[in-house]
């Protein structure tokens, strides 16, 4: 059977339960964990680039820091893990010996206490300092590429009884089905299954990448369709790899799987058929909200909600429908308004031109909660120095108005530059606004209308700031010592924008910010003492991304 272009799947990866209809499906929320998470991944080469940070020697997604930001405490197997070296067996016929061997209590007992990253030659990734303790609570599992070269037929039945050496459709659905009797023991784990990744074309047949195609689809449609319970989900990674029109994403108000494109080969090689940077990190934008809603559905308790029906529209009318607008860069979404309140890990890092010093720290000093940023520094004449934070992927803050928040100074005549790069990850446009701070907490709005590109930014890039594409936040301070505090960053709505801060008390030397213009900023040399940019020239602003904000990051890893 063949299934293209628009397959719609509310929760595709959770289950349906045709013995609970009565039952109200669960709530879906695509918030984060309250509290720290435990999550191992089990993978090889394919898993850890996915989980890498952004590095100059092999593909990366940025997997491992996107789930850090969402409060996961990331652990991984690799090649040679565990007992037996079970972590170099992860073929699918394999998953037998991981869940339901003779030797499943020794493995999953080292599995579910296994708090090591095992990065292995595949690139390091970030995560959260401090183990929360106790078990893994998340499993995370996934077969590499070579397990989309599948022999049989797409419409194959699955075996009475799966064995651990057939790589056919058959053996493959008998293998997941097996696995059930022991998920359905687990109810205080969450299992998740990320399908194998995509071929290259040429290193499979197209009748063995369709088999592919149609076993995953399967995984997500059927395997679960008479499974009671919301601890398993699957995660179409196959999906989202073919085309950048094919997802498996949170559309805004539901699980959607969607296939716009029929390719069953991958659109994102890297020389050969790992997935290269730009599939990694877009299949970090759509699997990090997904994970957080079933993690939400199986804490909530009781049955996925029912599946939609099977597309009604025949293939050809399917393949000839006009995809949905869409913009495949891959974009990560925030939830809520909230773009950083400090409480949680801190995120923020300082650079520094010469001669300058200064440090960005949380503080308990806070206008809200328990911290708040701190901004200490002291910067010469023609200096400057910036405290901001840096996304691996470009943050979509298009749902607000503009930005606000709470600062204040511990001295009057502090000027402060709020710095926003938009654009593409590797080549983003620095927009500024300059503002005088009070020494009282003050809420500050700013529009996005009113970031106006920086006189120093390369001419080649946006001329309008984009709030789809953030890719880094900064304070900039010229000439001048002093402290400055921010608390509560988040999108405004123009419904109720907090107040504007009073006044600064000097008019005459340089306008407040009601008054300045949301045109172009002034030139570095007219700008008055501490209203400098953060950088003073185009490659001094590309120093904060590419060298300032990575080498702070990079003292963080393998905690």
């Amino acid at each position: 059977m063949k299934h293209i272009a628009y397959l719609l799947c509310l929760l595709a990866s959770l289950l349906s339960f045709t013995g609970a209809a009565a039952a109200p499906p669960l709530p879906l929320s695509t918030a984060p964990p309250a509290q720290p998470v435990k999550l191992i991944f089990v993978h090889h080469s394919t898993g850890g680039n996915w989980l890498a940070d952004p590095n100059n020697d092999q593909p990366y997604g940025g997997l491992g820091r996107a789930l850090m930001d969402n409060n996961y405490f990331v652990s991984a197997t690799n090649y040679g893990w565990g007992p037996d070296g079970i972590g170099d067996r992860t073929d699918i016929p394999n998953w037998l010996e991981w869940f339901v061997g003779p030797n499943r209590d020794v493995y999953l007992d080292a599995l579910y206490n296994e708090s090591e990253q095992n990065v292995g030659d595949f690139g390091d990734w970030s995560r959260l300092p401090d183990d929360p303790g106790g078990e893994n609570v998340i499993i995370m599992f996934k077969s590499c590429f070579p397990n989309s070269d599948l022999y049989g037929n797409p419409d194959d039945p699955p075996l009475d009884e799966p064995n651990d050496y057939d790589y056919t459709v058959a053996n493959a659905k008998a293998v997941y089905i097996a696995l059930l009797d022991y998920f359905e023991t687990r109810q205080d784990k969450l299992f998740v299954v990320i399908t194998a990744p995509p071929l290259m074309e040429g290193d499979t047949t197209a009748e063995r990448a369709l088999n592919a195609r149609e076993f995953n689809y399967w995984l997500v449609y059927d395997w679960l369709a008479d499974y009671p319970y919301a601890n398993v989900a699957v995660f179409d990674y196959f999906n989202v790899l073919t085309d950048p029109n094919n997802h498996h994403w949170w559309n805004g108000s539901e699980i959607e799987r969607l296939q716009a494109t029929e390719n069953n080969f991958a659109a994102y090689p890297s020389g050969d058929s790992h997935p290269n940077t730009e599939g990694h990190t877009k299949a970090t934008a759509e699997f990090v909200p997904f994970l957080n809603v079933a993690y939400n559905r199986w804490q909530a308790g009781g049955v996925a909600a029912p599946l939609p029906a099977e597309p009604t529209t025949s293939p050809t009318e399917e393949a000839t429908a006009a995809p949905p607008e869409t913009d495949t860069a891959p974009v990560a979404t925030t939830t809520g308004r909230v773009i950083d309140d400090f409480e949680g890990d801190f995120q923020w890092y300082a650079d520094v031109g010469e001669g300058a010093t200064l440090e960005c720290r949380a503080d308990g000093d806070a206008h809200g909660g328990a911290a708040a940023l701190q901004v200490a520094y002291a910067i010469p004449a023609d200096g400057w120095g910036g405290c901001g934070r840096y996304y691996d992927i470009p943050q979509d803050w298009s749902d607000g108005d503009g930005l606000s928040f709470w600062l204040r100074a511990d001295e009057p005549d502090q000027w402060v530059t709020l710095i926003l790069y938009s654009g593409p990850i590797d080549a983003p446009t620095p927009f500024e606004f300059s503002f005088e701070a009070s020494t009282d907490w003050s809420a500050i709005t700013i529009p996005w209308s009113d970031f106006a590109r920086a006189s120093w930014a390369d001419e080649s890039g946006l001329v309008e700031l984009d709030p789809a594409r953030i890719t880094s936040i900064a304070f900039s301070f010229g000439e001048g010592q002093g402290n400055v505090w921010a608390d509560d960053i988040a999108r405004s709505s123009g419904e109720t924008p907090p107040p504007e801060p009073p006044a600064p008390e000097q008019p005459t030397e340089v306008p407040s910010v009601e008054e300045q213009p949301p045109t172009a900023p002034a030139e570095p040399t007219e700008a008055p003492s501490g209203r400098g940019g953060l950088c003073a020239s185009a490659p001094l602003a590309l120093m904060l991304l590419a060298v300032g904000f990575v080498r702070e990051r990079s003292l963080r890893k393998s905690k």
